[in-house]
């Protein structure tokens, strides 16, 4: 063991971000969302979302939140690949409840860059304040990821 002030947690943290987009307006929204790029294990990873008509089970069709990870390399090259885990959470605003969160597990490439729910939450639950996942017309998503290394598939 050493202890040098976190040689190990620097090489860790380059495989492991959390990225976070707020978004203002929530009831408004009829457009797709990106949030701010961060590197990831040499990669650039981006939130997206957007409102999306989506068949719910015994529902019928509603409107929903699509909530995916984006994952965004410098060059757009044809042949990568980069597996990644990740988190979704929708952040709840409200003491005493808990995020609503969803896992995803993917391997990304250039046909496939965006991978997650295309119904995370109903528009309507996100809307209901007593849920606790919107306040003031505000919505916080947050998405935690763990990337491999990128790899070339030529």
């Amino acid at each position: 063991m050493h202890d040098e002030g976190g040689e190990a947690e620097t090489s860790s943290s380059s495989s492991d971000g959390v990225l976070r987009l707020m978004i203002e307006n929530f009831p408004n929204l009829n457009d797709k969302v990106l949030g701010p790029s961060k590197r990831i294990n040499g990669m650039q990873w981006k939130i997206m979302a957007m409102p999306r008509m989506h068949v719910v089970q015994k529902k019928g069709t509603m409107k929903c939140l699509g909530f995916f990870l984006q994952c965004c390399p410098d060059a757009y090259l044809d042949a990568w690949e980069c597996e990644a885990s990740a988190e979704l959470r929708l952040i709840s605003q409200k003491p005493g409840v808990n995020h609503f969160t969803r896992k995803t597990n993917h391997i990304y490439t250039a046909k496939e860059h965006d991978w997650g729910y295309s119904c995370f939450m109903t528009w309507e639950e996100i809307l209901e304040e007593d849920r606790g996942y919107i306040k003031d017309g505000r919505v916080v998503l947050e998405v935690s990821v763990k990337a491999g290394t990128p790899k070339s598939i030529l």
